[in-house]
């Protein structure tokens, strides 16, 4: 994928993208809501995902905020789609090493029937940025 900053200030970081991807994913049945799968287990796709994430420093070198929203759509299947959404603070320790709370929501338009098509969680530890 490709990136582009259309913010690039020393305390905010706006970046749009877009990404191409392969997914071969297996599912442990084949009855899927809403999706005709004709009786396979497995859903490929390729994907196009548009890519919006950002940066900004809320205290001087103390505390960071990210934002991450992507989209992805099959090109070959319109009701493949998914899109996550991560808003994470981060707080550096060392030379890149940041301690990181974050909030993730993740939907997936297929799905197994009486599966969630959502979920949402709560993540927390150590996260390293290669320089």
């Amino acid at each position: 994928g490709a990136r582009y900053a259309i913010l690039k200030q020393p305390r905010a970081l706006i970046q749009i993208g877009l990404m191409g991807s392969y997914t071969n994913k297996e599912y442990v049945a084949a009855n899927f809501e809403n999706f005709d799968n004709k009786g396979d287990s497995i859903i490929e796709g390729f994907f196009v995902s548009p890519v919006l994430n950002s940066n900004f420093m809320l205290v001087r070198e103390r505390l960071f905020f990210n934002f991450l929203f992507w989209y992805q759509q099959d090109v070959t299947e319109s009701q493949n789609w998914r899109f996550n959404l991560e808003t994470a603070l981060l707080m550096p320790i060392y030379k890149g090493l940041n301690l990181k709370v974050s909030l993730n929501n993740f939907y997936e338009h297929i799905n197994l029937v009486g599966a969630k098509a959502n979920d949402t969680f709560l993540t927390y530890g150590l996260n390293y940025k290669f320089r």
